[in-house]
């Protein structure tokens, strides 16, 4: 980190005197000065929020205008609020579930940070992550790597978040979790202010840098896509439509396993032995249709995935991949019956069915 250079001009001509005559006194008044400095940085950046510029800043409050420190204190609030968000929305868990397998303080912490407006589309979509957790136990978190604040008008900003989703479900054969392979984000986050506070009021998959923190936790992908942010191009796009076409078929036949008591129980209802076979088949699909569409040698070729996106192809590709594994190691016996190692068959498929579930929503948000 680059501190900034101490403003000596106010040693006037003593400056060429001393080094003339004391040159060994004034380099140790300078290394005393540098320390200090340091000493300074370090104590003021310790409990700070915002920005490393934003922080900087706030040293130099003396110096500023109250205009500039009221505009300092906005960009905190806005990424401290969006970065609530994204940490809020992207953490739940089996621990979150009441007897009804709903996930009240998860949502009420969500209802916190958002506008009424969005709050009613979350209420409505949050039943996918309630049943995420409810039968397959998944477990799931979120890091922060940077935060920026794009744009600020009077009553409505943007800020980008780029970070990770972790998540874990029950391992089927021991004690124990199945970590699956994090899932890098870069996500636009819209506030506006509402009676005095701000609050989420949407957010999409986002491309392009993040103001304000150029240097990211390592592990965070380099971008090198030119498209400005908070923009969708046309690669994008198309992409997003090649998952979303299949998101109806999903979820049906996700509400159609809800309804036969899997995995907890293989249920004998009509469409409860073929819904799994269902959904192997439009995973498949889904599959087959993403690495045509990303690979150059194919005559459906759409085109090659902006950086930011590249994560979201190949993790989608391999959850369906897995989903197809998976249900394909549920025999016929155990998706209409019980017996042995049916139960762990179940919850390993479910796991999987839960995790392309999850990247399937994400995929709306980036069209």
């Amino acid at each position: 980190m680059a501190v900034p250079g101490a403003d000596d001009g106010a040693l006037g001509p003593d400056r060429t005197r001393s080094s003339r005559t004391a040159p060994t006194v004034v380099a140790a008044v300078a290394a005393v000065v540098v320390v200090v400095c340091l000493v300074t940085l370090v104590t003021r950046f310790a409990g700070g929020t915002g920005s490393v510029g934003d922080r900087v800043g706030q040293m130099y409050g003396a110096e500023r205008t109250d205009g500039s420190l009221a505009q300092a204190r906005l960009r905190d609030t806005l990424m401290s609020q969006a970065t609530q968000f994204v940490l809020r929305i992207n953490t739940y868990g089996p621990s979150d579930l009441d007897e009804q397998n709903r996930m009240p303080g998860y949502v009420e912490k969500v209802k916190d940070v958002i506008t009424p407006k969005f709050a009613t589309d979350f209420e409505q979509n949050v039943n996918l992550a309630e049943q995420s957790v409810a039968q397959a136990g998944v477990q799931r978190s979120a890091q922060v790597y940077a935060s920026g604040v794009e744009s600020v008008e009077r009553s409505a900003a943007s800020v980008l978040v780029t970070g990770q989703i972790d998540q874990s479900y029950p391992d089927p054969t021991k004690d124990g979790r199945v970590e699956q392979e994090p899932q890098l984000f870069r996500l636009q986050v819209d506030l506006v202010e509402t009676s005095g506070t701000w609050l989420v009021d949407d957010f999409a998959a986002a491309t392009g840098e993040v103001p304000g923190e150029a240097t990211p936790t390592p592990g965070a992908p380099a971008t090198t896509d030119p498209t400005s942010p908070g923009t969708t191009s046309p690669v994008t796009g198309r992409l997003a439509e090649v998952v979303t076409k299949r998101r109806g078929a999903i979820e049906d036949a996700v509400a159609v396993l809800d309804g036969c008591g899997f995995p907890r129980s293989a249920g004998t209802a009509s469409g409860c032995s073929t819904a799994l076979g269902d959904l192997a088949g439009t995973a498949r699909t889904l599959a087959v249709s993403l690495r045509a569409a990303t690979n150059p040698d194919s005559r459906v070729f759409i085109g090659e995935p902006p950086a930011d996106l590249s994560t979201l192809v190949s993790s989608t590709i391999a959850a369906a991949a897995d989903v197809q594994r998976t249900v394909a190691a549920v025999p016929g016996r155990c998706q209409t019956g019980d017996g042995a190692g049916c139960a762990d068959l179940r919850a390993t498929a479910a796991g999987a069915v839960a995790s392309l579930s999850q990247l399937v929503v994400q995929w709306g948000s980036v069209a």
